[in-house]
């Protein structure tokens, strides 16, 4: 378990360093720079975790802001072009978690992100204050994975990104974590859906429990 905790926050080191959301630098650049520190399997490694722990989530959020277009008076065919080119484009099926264990209960704490309702917030019980900063460091991680995500992904598909950023033009794309309910992101906050971390214990076997 410390190994894997370990690469985890290796890998998200690099992202820190090098898919800053501030940086507007080409990936080509980006990974430049990160070989003075990294090795090219490394960054290949926080590559795939991006798209894995937050692809999914960020671009599912991205189609609800498009698939309110039409109610906002923009094209309906259009919408429906590109909700097709952004399914497509989504890079998993399930999402990747974060986890927690905890020495009085032998269940787990899993946590990742989904999409939810825009008032959605995240509640889960733990059975100690003592955890409180190992997971609120979690939340944050999981949060900047999928800012820098959605950068990878403009820099990946720039025309995809064009066209939905033309398309819905009273939005701005950048994905923002809501400060008055900081476990959620949104790009339009005023959209029906929005990215939120989902948190939920599991047994020994893996099985979710839906209550704890």
């Amino acid at each position: 378990m410390v190994g894997k905790l370990k690469f985890v926050f290796r890998n998200y080191e690099i992202y820190n360093n090098v898919m800053s959301a501030e940086s507007g630098q080409k990936l080509a650049e980006l990974r430049d720079k990160a070989r003075e520190k990294f090795s090219d399997q490394e960054i290949d490694n926080f590559i795939s975790m991006g798209r894995t722990f937050a692809g999914k989530a960020v671009v599912n959020a991205v189609i609800e802001v498009v698939k309110e277009g039409p109610s906002k008076g923009f094209s309906q065919k259009t919408c429906d072009a590109l909700v097709k080119k952004l399914e497509k484009r989504i890079p998993c099926k399930f999402a990747g978690y974060f986890s927690c264990e905890f020495k009085e209960i032998p269940e787990k704490l899993h946590m990742s992100l989904v999409i939810a309702p825009n008032n959605y917030k995240t509640d889960i019980d733990i059975p100690s204050l003592d955890y409180v900063n190992d997971l609120y460091r979690k939340y944050d991680m999981l949060k900047n994975i999928a800012i820098a995500y959605w950068s990878q992904f403009a820099e990946e598909n720039p025309d995809l990104y064009n066209a939905v950023c033309e398309y819905r033009a009273d939005v701005n794309f950048n994905l923002t974590i809501d400060t008055a309910n900081p476990t959620t992101l949104y790009f339009d906050p005023d959209c029906a859906k929005r990215i939120g971390i989902y948190c939920y214990y599991v047994d020994k076997a893996g099985r979710i429990l839906y209550k704890k």
